[in-house]
């Protein structure tokens, strides 16, 4: 092999490395992973999905730690590791103090905590309509995300993605109807849960539009 197809080689193996990557911890172990791994071919990112049944806290400290491992392994590499970190979290069976902590973490390390309130299911629903304002549990959300055919399966977890798809825009769209100035100050502080129905994906969205 000629010294210049060996040098072209090796500028195309870096620019393979140095792809933007982003990583998704997430504490839903079916429809976040199914969500955030068909965002990612939508939108041409490459979304390395995590999912942990576990509280903000020690959501954000794995998050964390993840990236801790990431930075190790890429010192003997060409890789530029993760460039967007999302530690993505349900509201409704948390408190107050839980939240600003995992916020606190994710700040501190330089990762955006994605919170939804009540759960995952309020962004699912804006891909066809804004999420009513009578959602405030879990529970209702799920049943307002099944009457829409949006779920499915065993548990009734599992994304149909026919449904949803190419209406991200839409989901954009109808997300700032309910995720009023007043909701967003309720959020920011995080002194109170009571800023339902909020959706932070908006904010994870055109994080990942950037890379």
């Amino acid at each position: 092999m000629s010294r210049k197809r060996l040098e072209r080689g090796r500028e195309q193996n870096r620019k393979r490395a140095r792809i933007p990557r982003a990583l998704a911890v997430v504490c839903g172990e079916v429809t976040e992973k199914e969500y955030f791994d068909q965002l990612g071919k939508e939108l041409g990112v490459v979304i390395s999905v995590k999912s942990q049944g576990l509280d903000p806290i020690a959501l954000a400290t794995y998050a964390a730690e993840l990236c801790r491992r990431e930075r190790s392994e890429i010192r003997a590499s060409s890789d530029d590791g993760f460039k967007v970190v999302l530690v993505v979290a349900d509201v409704d069976d948390y408190s107050p103090d839980q939240l600003r902590e995992a916020a606190r973490i994710c700040k501190q390390k330089g990762m955006v905590l994605v919170l939804s309130n009540p759960c995952f299911e309020v962004w699912l629903i804006d891909h066809l309509e804004p999420c009513p304002d009578s959602i405030c549990t879990a529970r209702s959300a799920q049943q307002r995300a099944l009457s829409n055919r949006i779920l499915c399966g065993k548990g009734n977890k599992n994304i149909v993605k026919e449904t949803i798809e190419g209406n991200l825009d839409i989901a954009l769209q109808n997300a700032w109807k309910h995720n009023t100035a007043e909701r967003e100050d309720r959020r920011r502080r995080l002194d109170t849960t009571d800023f339902g129905p909020w959706t932070d994906m908006p904010t994870a969205v055109e994080a990942l539009r950037l890379l």
